[in-house]
């Protein structure tokens, strides 16, 4: 792993290498067929501008000084408690164990900011394996049976469904 790998919150910076690396169709295989592609630097403008104003809970991926991909969690309804985890790593940056310590970060913050009762829910398809370990690795729960879900080819593809509960511990008596 390298010795330096961070979280923050994304800056206008950073805007140039969410659109580079998420262009790469190794990259974007397994995301939610709602990123638009190709991804333009307007769209990773607008994503981040939408994260400092609060509208989602994002995260980017620091490598050495160099945004390596993201990692966030859909805000949910005043009602739920349910917040959807999504990440993503640049195709130079796999396999070094980047994203399961991004994770590991993530979920820190996460447990200091979530309400007593949170679930963070992560949904993988089925291919991804390496994706899957991960979050198993992390302590996320698989979820009996699956969804579908439709991915680049428009298809509809097995997704499996795992759950972590997440936010601040019991106050003690």
């Amino acid at each position: 792993m390298p010795a330096d790998t961070h979280l923050r919150p994304f800056e206008e910076k950073d805007a140039a290498a969410l659109t580079r690396l998420l262009n790469n169709p190794a990259v974007y295989r397994y995301l939610s067929a709602r990123l638009p592609i190709p991804y333009t630097e307007a769209e990773a403008q607008d994503f981040i501008a939408r994260c400092r104003r609060g509208e989602r809970l994002e995260r980017a991926i620091i490598v050495n000084g160099e945004t390596a991909g993201g990692i966030g969690c859909a805000l949910p309804e005043a009602d739920e408690a349910v917040y959807e985890l999504s990440y993503w790593l640049g195709e130079s940056f796999w396999r070094q164990g980047i994203m399961t310590r991004a994770l590991q970060l993530f979920l820190a913050e996460l447990r200091g900011l979530l309400p007593r009762g949170s679930v963070l829910r992560a949904k993988v398809f089925a291919p991804h394996v390496v994706s899957q370990r991960i979050l198993l690795h992390a302590g996320f729960k698989q979820l009996p049976g699956f969804e579908l879900k439709p991915m680049r080819d428009g298809l509809p593809h097995v997704t499996y469904v795992y759950d972590l509960p997440v936010g601040q511990a019991k106050a003690s008596a």
